[in-house]
C-alpha cells in the first residue's frame, strides 16, 4: 500500500473522520422496496463495499416527499415511518468500518419520463420545475413551482435531514446534479424565473443555498452536508463551467462541508457515465477548477478506477488541500486489492456497469 499513501491518508468532513479518502459515489441500484423502505437485499448490497474497505458509502437518491420518487424502487425519507429501516442500513454499514451518507434528491421535471411513472397511480408524481420549460428528453412542460412550494421543499429536505440524522447516517448528500430539481434551478436553459430564484448565478443557487440554510439550522453545526453539482450540464444553454466556479462558494457560505464535483445532466448522459472511448479522471479537471475557490473538501469522479490515476490526482490537489476520489468499481473490494490485477478486472467490467447504470429504471433493480 506504500505507493498509495494519498489514497489511503484519513481524511474529514466537518468533524467525521475517514479512514481513507476513497469514495462510493451514489449510484443508481433500485434496491428499496415498492414503498421506499431499506430491504434486506439493499443491506447486503452496501455491506458487501463496506467490507471491501470504502471510506465513505453515498447511498443513492432517496426522495423527500412521497409525489416525487422517481422510481418505484427508490428510497424514501419523507416519513418518520422510514427510520427504523434507514438506521438498520447505516449500522451495518458502520460496523464494517466504512462511513455512511444518505443522498437526498427530487427528480423534477424528468419525473416526465415515463419510466419515472412506471407503476404509480395516474397522476400521483408530480411533474414539477422551476420555469414551465419543456423537458428536453420528452417534451413535457413542468408545472412551475410557486414560492410556497419551493418552501415546503425547502422544509422537505430539512426534514429527510433530520432523519437521515436520527437513523445514524454520518453525512447527508443533496443531489444538485445530473438533472435533477435542484439542478434544474442551477440551468439557465430550465430557469426562466424573474423573481429572486432566477436570473443572475446567485438568484438561480438560492433554492440549493435555502436547502444547505435550513438543514444546517435542523441537524446542527456539526452534521456534515455535502452538495453534490455539476462542473457542468453538457447540453447546449445549460450550467457551465464559469457558473459553477460562481456558485460553489456559494454553497459553502450556506452551509456546504464538502463539494461532490460531477457533469452531465440526463440530457447528456455520456457525460455523467464515461465509457472506455472516453479519457480516465475526464472529469476531474471541473473538480480542480471548484476547489480553486473554495476551503472545503471537493470529492471528484470520472474513471478513476485506476489507483495510480486516483493516486495521481490526490498528488496534485494536495496543494490546494484535501482532495477526494470516487473511483466507483463494480468489484466491492476495489480499495483492498488496488494493484495491477483489480484494474484490469475493472476494465473487464467497466462496459457492464454502464449498461447496468442506464437501464436500472427500466429493468428494475441492478443484478
Amino acid at each position: 500500500m506504500d505507493t498509495f499513501t494519498e489514497l489511503f491518508r484519513p481524511g474529514s468532513i466537518n468533524l467525521l473522520e475517514m479512514k481513507n479518502r476513497i469514495v462510493m459515489a451514489a449510484v443508481g441500484s433500485s434496491l428499496a422496496d415498492a414503498e421506499g423502505y431499506v430491504t434486506d437485499r439493499a443491506i447486503d448490497y452496501y455491506v458487501e463495499r463496506a467490507k471491501g474497505g470504502v471510506g465513505l458509502i453515498i447511498v443513492k437518491l432517496t426522495s423527500v416527499m412521497k409525489n416525487a420518487r422517481g422510481s418505484k424502487n427508490h428510497l424514501a425519507a419523507y416519513d418518520d415511518k422510514f427510520i427504523p429501516r434507514l438506521r438498520d442500513l447505516s449500522r451495518a454499514v458502520k460496523g464494517h468500518g466504512a462511513r455512511i451518507a444518505l443522498q437526498l434528491g427530487h427528480h423534477g421535471n424528468n419525473a416526465s419520463h415515463p419510466r419515472r411513472q412506471q407503476g404509480f397511480p395516474p397522476g400521483e408524481q408530480v411533474v414539477v420545475g422551476p420555469s414551465p420549460v419543456a423537458y428536453i428528453e420528452t417534451g413535457v412542460i413542468p408545472q412551475e413551482l410557486t414560492r410556497a412550494e419551493i418552501c415546503e421543499l425547502v422544509g422537505a429536505f430539512a426534514s429527510a435531514s433530520r432523519r437521515a440524522k436520527e437513523a445514524g447516517f454520518d453525512a447527508v448528500e443533496f443531489h444538485g446534479a445530473h438533472g435533477k430539481l435542484i439542478s434544474q434551478f442551477l440551468s439557465p436553459y430550465y430557469n426562466r424565473r424573474t423573481d429572486e430564484y432566477g436570473g443572475n448565478v446567485e438568484n438561480r443557487a438560492r433554492f440549493a443555498s435555502e436547502i444547505l440554510a435550513a438543514a444546517r439550522r435542523t441537524v446542527g453545526p456539526f452534521f456534515p452536508l455535502i452538495m453534490r453539482m455539476d462542473g457542468w450540464d453538457g447540453y447546449e444553454g445549460g450550467f457551465s463551467l464559469e457558473e459553477a466556479v460562481a456558485t460553489a462558494p456559494l454553497f459553502v457560505e450556506a452551509g456546504a462541508d464538502a463539494l461532490h464535483v460531477s457533469a452531465g445532466a440526463n440530457e447528456a448522459t455520456h457525460w455523467q457515465f464515461l465509457t472506455y472511448m472516453q479519457e480516465s479522471g475526464g472529469l476531474v479537471h471541473l473538480a480542480e477548477a471548484v476547489k480553486k475557490v473554495v476551503t472545503v473538501p471537493v470529492i471528484t469522479v470520472g474513471k478513476l478506477g485506476d489507483p495510480l490515476l486516483a493516486e495521481e490526482v490526490l498528488k496534485r490537489g494536495k496543494a490546494i488541500s484535501s482532495p477526494w476520489v470516487a473511483p466507483w468499481s463494480p468489484i466491492p473490494a476495489w480499495p483492498t486489492r488496488p494493484g495491477k490485477a483489480a484494474w484490469k478486472r475493472f476494465e473487464v467490467a467497466f462496459t457492464a456497469t454502464i449498461a447496468s447504470a442506464r437501464g436500472v429504471i427500466k429493468d428494475g433493480p441492478a443484478r
